[in-house]
């Protein structure tokens, strides 16, 4: 795709984004909500990070990784797997 191509779809996304507005307050947070995880974990990735997408947005909501680490014990002495847990977050 090229420059003029992009620019074309990134108007109409635009209009169509518009369409739905104004966004509920709730719909706002999701969004952002949405935003700061993908932004996290992208980020993480290109850095090396080998979070997955789960044990981000896992590790965003309880906002320390000595929680998630606590919820990963918890779940293994309950007979839970890691990969369980993954798809539960």
């Amino acid at each position: 795709m090229n420059n003029l191509e992009n620019i074309k779809q990134a108007i109409s996304l635009q209009k169509e984004l518009d369409k739905l507005r104004p966004l509920s307050d709730e719909q706002n947070q999701k969004v952002l909500q949405k935003f700061r995880l993908d932004w996290n974990y992208h980020s993480n990735n290109i850095e090396g990070n080998s979070l997955t997408y789960g044990e981000t947005k896992l590790l965003l909501l309880h906002r320390s990784r000595n929680q998630y680490t606590q919820r990963i014990n918890c779940s293994k002495n309950q007979g839970i797997s890691r990969e369980k847990v993954k798809q539960i977050s």
